[in-house]
């Protein structure tokens, strides 16, 4: 067997492999033969056409493809080509024989005749090559005339509109000389008392105008001193605002102060089952509108995320790696300025929920108030604030985390019916289910005892799928199944 049987039988075979995810129309494999003929892959091509009338064997005028649409289909007379230009000549005329016997055609008949007279492949594809450089060369003659007539164009052209600007520039100097001499005699024959006339009129002229300017300058003086009023009004009426909230604040700070350090958390985390990855948490930094306190926001920031990580509620998305993501992206947390622009870069660094915090000052309080907002549905799970002084924020901020934590504590619940791609728990209101709560699923397998004590150690876990609380009622939840394993009733679940 030669090298090019070889060729041909390997990718006869990864044809056939590949046979079974192609379309097998045979119009298909003819476009795609007449496609490798064009690019000169003749033994690809001969591939393809053997594929075509393998399904179609009859070379025709016209082949019906699907519906009312027919095309000119000569499978044996283009395989012939091919073999013809591969210096195969029996396997040509075989074929165009072959294509003569069902269809005689012109191009069939002038490769017979090439075949007979003894022209081979190499010979004409070596005139055709020269018949196509010498018509290169015809069109570069003419290309490179067309350019040389184009440039002598544009010279003529540009050498008669520099005729014309020189002749255009000579007759205006010319009017420009008569029109002042015309004007030099003019003002010579003036009379004193007309140009006395004319500088009285101009005098008059001034003083009218800077008389307008005066007037102008008295409206705009009243506006300016109303304006002022207002801003006094607005300003006292704003102090006397803030002295009303300040008063507010020192009656809440004599409440807080009599209130214990710490606010116990609602559950622990290390009691309930491990299941999969905890709630993805992004803390978005605190907005400011002044410079001077710009630490604050920051320094609020580091303090929540050091406290809630220590709750080991959230997996809290690290600073570093949150300004990283935000840089790479080009969003800068400088441009957040509103709830939609967080949201749209929580979803950027993958975080499943956001928490929005803002801080406002008040002679010497903070008022510090966040937000947990699900990224996905743009819904407020949760909401918290609190005051402090800034020689008291660490309390403050550690206070506000246990009160994040509290409004979405950890409980695990059972499944008790699973329906129509919902799933029903035996947890609600009762156990601070919220709408909007994400839920993992699995299931409890065998116990895991401690070889030497016999202490049960744990449990084996099979996750089975996440879910979200759309209908919550008092002892119960409808959750709707996002990502759904095997599920049974029995089967548990936990609040991400």
């Amino acid at each position: 067997m030669n090298l090019r049987n070889f060729y041909f039988l390997a990718l006869m075979v990864i044809f056939l492999i590949s046979l079974s995810g192609a379309d097998d129309k045979f119009y298909n494999y003819y476009e795609k033969g007449l496609k490798y003929m064009e690019s000169g892959d003749y033994d690809r091509a001969i591939v393809e056409l053997k594929s075509a009338y393998s399904l179609q064997f009859e070379d025709a005028k016209k082949k019906r493809t699907y519906g009312t649409k027919f095309i000119e289909y000569f499978p044996h007379r283009e395989t012939g080509i091919c073999h013809y230009y591969l210096e195969e000549y029996d396997n040509a005329k075989q074929e165009l024989d072959l294509s003569m016997s069902y269809k005689p055609s012109k191009r069939a008949g002038e490769y017979l005749l090439k075949i007979s007279s003894g022209i081979t492949g190499d010979t004409e594809k070596r005139e055709q090559e020269l018949a196509k450089l010498e018509e290169k060369k015809k069109q570069l003659a003419l290309e490179q005339e067309k350019i040389e007539k184009d440039r002598l164009e544009r010279e003529a052209l540009a050498k008669k509109k520099e005729q014309e600007r020189l002749e255009k520039e000579k007759r205006d100097q010319e009017e420009i000389a008569r029109k002042e001499e015309e004007l030099r005699q003019q003002m010579l024959k003036e009379k004193e008392q007309k140009e006395k006339e004319q500088r009285e009129k101009e005098a008059l002229a001034l003083k009218k105008q800077k008389e307008e300017l005066e007037k102008q300058k008295q409206e705009d003086e009243r506006k300016r001193k109303a304006q002022e009023e207002r801003e006094a009004l607005a300003l006292k009426k704003e102090k006397e605002a803030i002295q009303k909230e300040i008063e507010e604040l020192e009656m809440k700070k004599a409440r807080l102060g009599s209130e214990k350090a710490n606010i116990p958390l609602a559950t622990d985390p290390i009691k309930i089952t491990t299941v999969g990855s905890p709630l993805a948490v992004a803390i978005i930094p605190c907005i400011t509108g002044s410079e001077e306190d710009s630490h604050i926001p920051n320094m609020i920031m580091e303090k929540l995320i050091t406290n809630l990580v220590k709750k080991r509620r959230f997996k809290v998305i690290e600073r570093e790696f949150l300004d990283k993501i935000m840089a790479e992206q080009s969003l800068g947390m400088t441009g957040i300025v509103d709830e939609q622009s967080a949201i749209n870069a929580g979803k950027v660094i993958g975080a499943e929920a956001i928490i929005l915090a803002k801080h406002n000052e008040i002679e010497g309080f903070y008022h510090i108030s966040t937000r947990l907002i699900d990224v996905e549905t743009s819904e407020t799970i949760t909401a918290n604030e609190i005051t402090s002084r800034i020689d008291d924020i660490d309390r403050a901020v550690e206070k506000l985390s246990v009160m994040i934590v509290n409004d979405m504590p950890l409980y695990e619940g059972t499944v008790i019916k699973v329906d129509n791609g919902n799933v029903y728990l035996d947890i609600g209101h009762d156990m601070g289910v919220r709408k909007g709560n994400k839920f993992t699923l699995y299931r409890k397998g065998e116990e895991i005892k401690h070889p030497v004590t016999g202490e049960i150690m744990g449990f084996n876990v099979t996750p089975l799928g996440e879910a979200v609380a759309m209908n919550i009622q008092e002892r119960m939840s409808i959750a709707k199944i996002v990502k759904e394993g095997s599920l049974k009733i029995g089967d548990k679940a936990v609040i991400k």
